[in-house]
């Protein structure tokens, strides 16, 4: 979201987005779901997009983990955090310093959850999560070398070249499995996985 696009009312505008999105997850509906453990896609969108507004403009850390940390016992059976709450959080965090604890927190809970991928074939979820962790350009190269790893050592296949691997990380990256990682809309994410779940 750039100052040209909104003319020289930009600061104001851009204050006035952060200032309802807050007021938004301090609600008392918010917060109520997320004591009973549940994650509000389109609060998650909004924040999202709200995302874009500038570095000046980001949630406090705890403030992005009490969002995204809810929806665990929803949709992940191995993890503390679900599918939709690691690409909501790595989508908002990107790069930015001030989520050094939660991204260390978040990967430790990829690593687990993507530990054994023997069952990758026939665990939908779980290919999900290894397919868009490997397109995800706010992980690690090596990160990402390390998971591509582990799929051929726990499935007993040939594994790749160094400059093979590389090559294949590269391309994953400048396309996408589930998750567009440079425009995420999480429910139409949803929405899909609904009418896969219908077949």
């Amino acid at each position: 979201m750039h100052h040209g696009l909104l003319g020289e009312n930009a600061l104001v505008i851009k204050q006035a987005i952060y200032d309802h999105t807050e007021q938004l997850l301090s609600g008392e509906n918010i917060r109520e779901m997320q004591v009973n453990g549940f994650i509000c896609l389109e609060v998650i969108n909004i924040v999202l997009a709200a995302s874009d507004l500038g570095k000046a403009y980001l949630l406090p850390e705890p403030e992005v983990r009490r969002l995204i940390k809810p929806g665990v016992a929803e949709d992940s059976a191995n993890g503390k955090y679900s599918y939709f709450g690691i690409v909501s959080c790595l989508f908002y965090m990107k790069h930015h310093q001030k989520y050094s604890i939660l991204r260390d927190e978040v990967v430790s809970d990829i690593k687990h959850q993507l530990a054994n991928l023997k069952d990758a074939e026939t665990n939908t979820e779980k290919a999900l999560l290894f397919l868009d962790m490997l397109a995800c350009p706010y992980l690690d190269l090596q990160f990402r070398e390390k998971l591509l790893s582990r799929l051929y050592k726990d499935t007993g296949l040939q594994p790749p070249t160094q400059a093979d691997m590389n090559a294949y990380l590269k391309a994953s990256g400048e396309h996408y499995w589930f998750i567009k990682w440079d425009k995420v809309d999480l429910l139409n994410t949803l929405q899909k996985r609904a009418l896969r779940g219908a077949y």
